[in-house]
């Protein structure tokens, strides 16, 4: 049910450009997010918090610095409204942060 939703938002922002998805997810509780090269995780995470959007940056996951381009979502423990606006939200920060970068 979740992962439903969760696919649908996150697949708008792969269509639209704004991500990259390491694979179709077909369950679990996370999705890894790959965004364009040189767009930091981490900045995007503080503008997401502004807006009340957390998610754990990529680059936590490599020992060597790597990927800071890329993050994991949960979405588990969320309703499903919430989860449909927060992916919206999300994407919205992503393409606000890269129209800032250009």
């Amino acid at each position: 049910m979740y992962l439903h939703h969760a696919n649908g938002q996150i697949y708008q922002m792969y269509s639209s450009g704004v991500c990259n998805l390491h694979k179709n997810p077909e369950g679990g509780l996370f999705t890894w997010i790959e965004l364009p090269v040189g767009i930091s995780a981490r900045e995007v995470l503080v503008r997401s918090l502004e807006k009340k959007i957390a998610f754990v940056p990529g680059g936590s996951f490599y020992p060597d610095g790597n990927k800071e381009n890329t993050l994991r979502i949960n979405y588990s423990n969320m309703p499903e409204d919430k989860i449909e606006k927060g992916l919206k939200t999300l994407g919205e920060v992503v393409k606000e942060y890269i129209r800032q970068s250009e």
